[in-house]
């Protein structure tokens, strides 16, 4: 993980593939590689992008306030709208219109003590102890 203004930024698979998209690449390059240098090369493409976003359209960005995690979510969104338009593996599913939906009524929910359950059960790595694990 790396950070910038001290905040995380990790980059998603979507992003990924986006970033691949965009420059050319094939989608599927790289995109589990967990790396440190691959990840700044990712990062270092996301922080271009939104430069030259910034550069384009200034008053956009900043009435938005586009942040990095910003730009990746739209780069997500581009993978998934071009996986759809191609007709790719993993496509999003299409729209239904809510009154062709099964009632959310149908649907089981969780109770509260399962969530707790879940909650307690959940660990997350230490991300110190992450970084120093994957660094080569």
């Amino acid at each position: 993980m790396l950070y910038f203004i001290f905040k995380p930024t990790v980059l998603l698979l979507g992003a990924r593939r986006g970033l691949n998209r965009l420059f050319g690449r094939p989608t599927s390059l790289c995109v589990n590689e967990q790396r440190l240098t691959v990840e700044a090369l990712y990062i270092g493409e996301l922080r271009s992008l939104h430069t030259e976003i910034a550069r384009v359209r200034p008053a956009w960005c900043r009435n938005l306030k586009l942040e990095l995690h910003d730009v990746q979510f739209m780069l997500c969104e581009f993978d998934k709208y071009m996986r759809a338009k191609l007709g790719e593996r993993g496509a999003s599913v299409a729209y239904s219109p809510p009154h062709l939906r099964e009632s959310h009524s149908k649907l089981a929910l969780l109770t509260q003590s399962e969530v707790q359950q879940i909650i307690r059960c959940t660990h997350y790595p230490d991300d110190t102890a992450a970084l120093k694990s994957k660094e080569p």
